[in-house]
């Protein structure tokens, strides 16, 4: 029988290409390993982080029992019972038929008509869903806070809030509006923290002087901002509504702590 030539090619050496590969093998475990080394490191440093750490304690009651805090916690616990995803949703909407309907039995927001108490809830899950609170896996919606701590949570929501969430999904009547809102908000901070107490037409008047994001008088951005931001910001505690006369114009002051607030996150 003859044997077959290879002709010009090189005989096919077995134990070179196993040696190559092997090679090769080992540089991507190597990566892999380096980069799950990093990853690990990486989400040890957070996990360790706390804002306990940093949280003077001073104000903790305007912590716990803020807006912001039962909103998150009434989503925790009704979530400690299975529940399936939705598609295109956070969460489904039987959960949030189910908890505005518990409370109304127990309300905290003001007496608040169902709608306005359905998208507190609705917003809130978009918060918690960008700071990593909510996970969807394999069909299950599941609830990772990063720990059992007030502050910790409200700190986590507060940052989330401010820098990570897109504003255009928790401020949904005018997406351009949001979005300028969300890229000038640190002017809007320094406003609030430099004046301490005004009145919505004055906060609104000097941030569009600064930003010319509308006009000085706009009612439509001074309701815009009455209704969101500043109604967000009373439910974490930074502002107070002032309680005055139906005829006067709206006011408000910052809390006790909030610059200590807004330090912290920055």
């Amino acid at each position: 029988m003859k044997s077959i030539s290879s002709g010009s090619r090189k005989a096919w050496n077995a134990s070179a290409v196993i040696k190559s590969y092997s090679a090769t093998y080992c540089l991507e475990v190597n990566k892999v390993r380096s980069e799950l080394n990093m990853f690990n490191m990486i989400s040890s440093y957070y996990n360790a982080y706390s804002f306990d750490e940093h949280y003077s304690g001073n104000t903790l009651s305007d912590i716990s029992n803020c807006t912001a805090i039962r909103l998150v916690k009434n989503i925790i616990s009704l979530l400690s019972t299975s529940w399936d995803i939705e598609k295109g949703s956070i969460l489904p909407k039987k959960f949030y038929k189910q908890i505005t309907a518990c409370e109304k039995t127990n309300p905290f927001l003001f007496n608040a008509e169902k709608e306005t108490i359905e998208y507190y809830y609705r917003k809130t899950a978009n918060i918690m869903k960008a700071a990593g609170m909510i996970k969807h896996l394999k069909g299950k919606i599941f609830v990772d806070v990063p720990s059992e701590s007030d502050v910790d949570i409200y700190f986590t929501l507060l940052k989330t809030f401010w820098y990570s969430t897109e504003w255009e999904q928790i401020f949904p009547s005018d997406i351009d509006m949001a979005n300028s809102l969300h890229y000038n908000k640190c002017i809007f901070k320094d406003i609030l923290l430099k004046e301490k107490s005004m009145y919505v037409q004055d906060i609104a008047d000097q941030f569009c002087d600064l930003t010319g994001i509308s006009v000085k008088g706009d009612f439509s951005f001074i309701s815009f901002l009455d209704f969101y931001l500043l109604k967000w910001l009373e439910h974490f505690n930074l502002v107070k509504y002032r309680k005055g006369s139906d005829e006067m114009p709206v006011s408000f002051e910052i809390s006790r702590f909030t610059s200590e607030a807004f330090a912290i996150i920055s």
